[in-house]
């Protein structure tokens, strides 16, 4: 996939395919909220959160911690451990946020 990333001066990160020209702009807001539920739920420096963690905002990264939270939150279902109610909701709801910044991105790669 060719698409490149950078962040205006408003704050929003802008993906743009270096074929096609097609843009995509994240606010850099709804990332900053991915990277604290990231935090908690990351799987170890090598993992696509703790990337994440690291300002590394690639397609491949924001892919990578879309599939670590969707597993962090299969394995909080299995465990029957208690899990704060607000934190689960934080990782359900960060889910969502980042599989709509991923289609956004997946739309301008074709």
């Amino acid at each position: 996939m060719s698409i490149r990333y950078s962040q205006d001066k408003n704050g929003y990160l802008v993906y743009k395919n270096t074929e096609t020209g097609a843009v995509a702009r994240v606010w850099d807001g709804d990332l900053a909220d991915a990277i604290e539920i990231c935090e908690q739920w990351h799987g170890g420096q090598g993992s696509p959160c703790y990337r994440l963690m690291s300002n590394d905002f690639s397609p491949r990264t924001l892919r990578g911690a879309l599939d670590e939270l969707r597993y962090a939150a299969s394995l909080a279902n299995a465990s029957g451990n208690v899990i704060d109610g607000d934190d689960y909701l934080d990782l359900l709801t960060t889910i969502e946020d980042l599989e709509g910044i991923v289609a956004r991105i997946d739309r301008i790669a074709h």
